[in-house]
């Protein structure tokens, strides 16, 4: 028995049919990642769900810059389908990328679903133009908020993570001094059975509201509301 296996053995795996084999799978393993990699990306909206009643208002009023996009890479892209490979091995290559729609950026996005969350905390909050870079001081606003997106990412291997952390920053009505800063962070990752456009909206989506949940929390703190309304 042993000897008929060590023949079957050598009879198989002949030095040129390995060869052959490592190459296909080699060829296999370059036209996925470089297709991957020259793609045209999927566009996906990136919304989020409405806010849940405020139990509590805040007053004040606050001027909001367009927040900074920190990201490597494109503004447009908020995501990638990779392959797990044969074995499960990392890295993995990228068999599809994904932007948010065409004539958006993930920073206007962003800004703006924070200004709705200052609103829905109470404050008017109003979105500075970006044509126009001069900071409004005086009477009309209390303070000014700025915002530094370091991460906004999905990732679809064995499991869907995403990814969001912006990095807030408010300053006095004059904008020369920082009275107040923190970090709004969500880490999430679950399992989807069905890799659906449908699913992935739906994973950015929640994450997002957790997301902005935080924010919100922080911008009804006591602590938030008494900087916005001191003399600063």
């Amino acid at each position: 028995m042993l000897f008929i296996f060590r023949k079957l053995r050598r009879s198989f795996f002949l030095p040129g049919k390995v060869r052959t084999i490592s190459k296909l799978f080699l060829s296999l393993y370059v036209v996925i990642f470089l297709g991957g990699c020259v793609s045209i990306p999927d566009s996906l909206e990136v919304a989020r769900s409405p806010f849940e009643v405020a139990t509590e208002k805040r007053k004040g009023t606050i001027l909001v810059k367009p927040f900074v996009d920190n990201r490597k890479g494109s503004h447009q892209g908020i995501g990638a389908l990779k392959d797990s490979g044969f074995l499960g091995i990392p890295p993995y290559p990228i068999l599809h990328r994904y932007e948010v729609q065409e004539g958006l950026t993930v920073d206007g996005i962003l800004t703006g679903f924070f200004v709705d969350a200052l609103r829905h905390a109470g404050y008017e909050a109003e979105l500075q133009n970006p044509n126009n870079s001069q900071l409004v001081g005086g009477d009309k606003f209390n303070a000014i908020l700025e915002g530094e997106i370091n991460e906004f990412w999905f990732e679809v291997v064995f499991n869907t993570s995403v990814e969001v952390n912006v990095d807030l920053k408010l300053l006095d009505k004059n904008g020369k001094e920082i009275v107040w800063e923190d970090n709004v962070e969500e880490s999430r990752k679950e399992l989807i059975w069905v890799r659906s456009d449908a699913n992935i909206k739906r994973a950015i989506r929640e994450a997002l509201d957790n997301a902005l949940a935080l924010a919100i929390e922080k911008f009804t703190s006591e602590e938030f509301n008494l900087i916005v309304n001191s003399d600063n």
